[in-house]
């Protein structure tokens, strides 16, 4: 199993990678920012459920279908 420090790493990249594919929109470009800061932070260990808040509003919203956000979300 890998390392929390890793995994936190990991996950950060991955949120980046989410933010860029994230549609042209100011809604989008707002909330994703919120995301992008939340989600980078995650490595501190304490904005896990700030960043889980964010992307379910991102799919409760449809900005972005849940199917991109399973794989995060678990």
């Amino acid at each position: 199993m890998k390392d929390i420090k890793q995994r936190t790493k990991e996950f950060s990249l991955r949120i980046i990678r989410l933010f860029s594919s994230l549609p042209e929109s100011t809604t989008a470009h707002v909330t994703g920012k919120q995301l992008l800061r939340s989600g980078t932070s995650v490595g501190a260990q304490q904005e896990l459920e700030e960043t889980a808040y964010w992307l379910e509003l991102f799919t409760d919203a449809g900005i972005v279908a849940q199917a991109k956000f399973s794989d995060l979300q678990n």
